[in-house]
């Protein structure tokens, strides 16, 4: 039952750190969004800021798919290398049933 509440308790201090990463993230959207403002028309700053905000998130979804792409590639090439490997010759595709 101590191990519980102690998993229980380290629970709480990472939802703690979570909640405080968030508001770090918050406060410092809020000291760029007033930076902005001293820059460029008050009315403009969040519209420039949320551009920014979209655009960085649109580049770095596409890295993030084409690592994903470059990682699914890497791992069908080496089941294959796998599968030569382990598979004996006279199994390989296009050998089936057919002695010589």
């Amino acid at each position: 039952m101590a191990g519980v509440r102690r998993f229980g308790a380290g629970g709480l201090l990472v939802a703690g750190a979570g909640v405080c990463g968030i508001l770090a993230l918050w406060a410092a959207q809020e000291t760029v969004l007033r930076g902005a403002e001293s820059v460029l028309p008050r009315a403009s700053a969040p519209a420039v800021l949320t551009c920014a905000y979209a655009s960085a998130a649109v580049g770095l979804g596409f890295a993030a798919r084409n690592q994903m792409r470059a990682a699914a590639e890497a791992a069908v090439a080496a089941l294959e290398e796998e599968d030569q490997k382990v598979r004996p010759a006279s199994t390989a595709p296009g050998h089936e049933g057919h002695e010589s």
